[in-house]
């Protein structure tokens, strides 16, 4: 599962940070203002995983960017079209003269997600900060590595916003106590068979025994994906509703923003952002199991009037307050 940890205060932008356990580095969802974010959080960041760039969103990318001058690796970016640009002047509005290009500089690749769902990449490096092309990405996934894979759905917040499903790479276990065949590295080739679903591949399991997967899979047992979403800024509309619960069905846990109380509802429609209800209504038609909300408006600047509506919210949803 993910270890998520909000960077921001309630009083702050939203930035929100997670991991995974025996996993060097951490991810960033939004990089708003946030207070709890240290430099080794910066640092040890390998994506950043942006909503919009609505300044509550991005106005901290130049303070990631200070301690990540010298990693030494290159670090992704996500976004919707537009963002490749706003990372680009978020660099050339400093002077760079001191700082060259070698091997422990880095180096960005924005990916950026257009309406029919293409994803185009862009590298960009010290000490010019150029976008260079790297054409269209080749997945299905905006990221995608060992441990886990991202899916995003376009949202409508007056503006595209990007919201991002988190899911574990799926695994499998072998069931050796009704195997009768000893342990060996031929485990590891049946897995990788199995996920690939080549049933018609021949496993070696010693000089003398020969199986095909399909053999093999009754001793295979998969586990589950824990999923995980981010869910920031959009409009309490039905055609926005129904790309979140597309997207964040039986998602585990469910970072949502809930800008306003429903009491100003009118200011939610004006603003295009979403009230408690209608995001309470929503993860649960999306039988989230865990939903933590988020992002409120500067106007409710009292803890007590985030509290009524935190409560707000739960009455709606039903379920498992924190």
């Amino acid at each position: 599962m993910f270890i998520t940890e909000l960077k921001s205060l309630p009083t702050e932008d939203i930035c929100l940070q997670f991991g995974l356990a025996n996993h060097s580095f951490k991810y960033l969802c939004d990089c708003g203002f946030a207070s709890q974010l240290t430099v080794a959080d910066c640092r040890d960041t390998n994506a950043i995983f942006v909503s919009h760039t609505h300044i509550d969103h991005f106005i901290n990318f130049n303070g990631i960017v200070r301690h990540q001058l010298a990693i030494g690796r290159r670090v992704i970016v996500t976004g919707t079209v537009g963002v490749a640009k706003n990372v680009q002047a978020q660099l050339l509005s400093f002077n760079w003269n001191l700082l060259k290009y070698d091997d422990q500089a880095v180096s960005y690749e924005i990916r950026e997600i257009d309406e029919a769902g293409k994803i185009n990449r862009f590298l960009i490096e010290t000490p010019k900060w150029e976008l260079q092309d790297l054409g269209e990405l080749p997945s299905a996934y905006i990221y995608e590595n060992e441990l886990f894979k991202v899916r995003c759905a376009l949202l409508d917040h007056g503006i595209k916003t990007v919201a991002y499903l988190f899911e574990t790479q799926e695994k499998v276990s072998m069931q050796m106590e009704n195997c009768p065949h000893k342990a060996g590295r031929w485990i590891n080739e049946l897995k990788t068979a199995f996920l690939t679903q080549d049933w018609g591949k021949e496993i070696v399991i010693d000089a003398n025994t020969t199986r095909k997967v399909s053999e093999l899979t009754p001793f295979i047992q998969r586990e589950p994906t824990y999923k995980m979403a981010y869910v920031m800024d959009f409009a309490a509309t039905e055609a926005n509703r129904e790309k979140i619960v597309e997207l964040c069905a039986d998602v585990d846990e469910l970072f949502m923003e809930c800008y306003y109380s429903s009491e100003d509802m009118e200011m939610a429609v004006k603003n295009k952002h979403s009230y408690a209800s209608f995001s309470a209504q929503t993860a649960k038609l999306a039988r989230a199991k865990r939903v933590i909300p988020v992002h409120f408006s500067r106007r409710y600047h009292e803890e007590a009037q985030k509290q009524l509506i935190l409560n707000e919210f739960f009455a709606h949803f039903g379920e498992n307050q924190p």
